[in-house]
């Protein structure tokens, strides 16, 4: 009888086992074993709007170009969606004989997002000019690019530099930031396509929250009120870094490594070493908040809910021309290292004026 119990008790584990390594009733023929992820699950309908789809392994082996992709049942040609209409799209990927469970896209209508860009730069950095002219360049061209550049070891150095230079990881000039994160140290002749495929990475997600700008100037005293609309529940502390920075800063004696360098392919090459005159673009004069941030009492919010961000009264400092200043408002989370970006969005206003959620 004790025998015949210990076969019923050994029959009725193994059945245990077995049931426990078989497939989902529900899903069957999809496994955990290959996970297919999005670059973002919620994109704009624009011309940004491209998810790039990516499958790993369960232990971490990489094997997106081994796989097909297939968006609502119908397959890609690669491992890029680019949507043509709103709405939920289901994203599965089989590799071989497996399939991976679905994830949903969210396609919407675009929200205003503006890319942040950090330059590093000095007097005595003989690749900046150049550097600087193409960001330039891209700001110009591209109304979403936000850039400011931030003065090193020369007369338009401010006493927090240090500071966002150790926040950011800076060491060296020049430098660019992207979001706060994305490291790049571009060797010179800046790579420019780089730093345009990073700028329409950024723009190909939607933003968390929207951010409207409103400042006044009574004399030299300026009021700053920061709003945001959230589209998105943000679970980390979130902070506002706000700076205050004036364009077309003329300096002398910019050095100009380029000056003669048969290698180089760019305007710099006929000029003298030093240049007599440079124009610098968007300066960092003054920050009118803590320069890494001040931390935003943020509750849960409801979707499309507006709220206060900050609110800030500064005597405006060492500005010669406040036809040429601006304010720009950068709201980001602080992560330990600059490897992954850490902000959720910015937006720039002329000193004296109003940028609303949409400008």
């Amino acid at each position: 009888m004790k025998s015949a119990f210990i076969l019923i008790l050994i029959a009725v584990l193994c059945i245990g086992c077995i049931k426990e390594e078989l497939p989902e009733i529900n899903n069957p023929g999809v496994t955990d074993l290959i996970r297919v992820s999005s670059s973002s699950k919620r994109i704009p309908l624009n011309e940004y709007g491209v998810a790039t789809l990516t499958t790993r392994k369960r232990n971490g082996d990489d094997i997106t170009q081994s796989c097909d992709y297939y968006v609502n049942d119908q397959k890609l040609d690669g491992n890029l969606f680019k949507p043509s209409a709103t709405g939920i799209y289901k994203i599965h990927s089989v590799n071989e004989n497996l399939k991976s469970y679905s994830i949903e896209v969210s396609v919407e209508e675009p929200l205003n997002k503006k890319v942040l860009i950090e330059y590093f730069t000095s007097r005595t950095c003989g690749f900046c000019p150049w550097i600087g002219d193409r960001l330039d360049s891209l700001s110009k061209e591209n109304s979403k690019a936000v850039s400011y550049s931030i003065h090193g070891q020369d007369e338009l150095e401010i006493n927090e530099t240090q500071t966002l230079q150790d926040y950011l990881e800076v060491h060296h000039r020049p430098s660019v930031r992207i979001y706060r994160g994305f490291v790049r140290n571009y060797a010179a002749p800046i790579e420019i396509q780089r730093l345009i495929d990073s700028l329409h990475y950024f723009l190909s997600i939607q933003p968390q929250l929207e951010i409207s700008i409103e400042s006044a100037l009574t004399q030299n005293m300026l009021s700053v009120n920061v709003l945001g609309q959230y589209y998105e529940e943000i679970k980390e502390d979130i902070y506002l870094s706000l700076v205050l920075v004036e364009d077309s800063i003329r300096t002398y004696n910019q050095s100009n490594y380029f000056s003669g360098y048969p290698l180089s392919i760019n305007p710099y090459i006929s000029l003298p070493n030093p240049l007599p005159e440079y124009n610098n673009h968007n300066v960092l004069r003054q920050f009118l908040s803590d320069p890494r941030g001040d931390k935003i009492d943020y509750e849960t919010a409801e979707i499309k809910t507006i709220k206060a961000i900050g609110s800030y009264q500064v005597q405006i400092e060492n500005i010669g021309n406040l036809n040429n200043a601006y304010v720009i408002a950068i709201v980001h989370k602080r992560h330990d290292t600059i490897e992954a970006s850490s902000v959720l969005n910015c937006q720039i206003v002329k000193v004296g004026e109003k940028a609303g959620f949409k400008d």
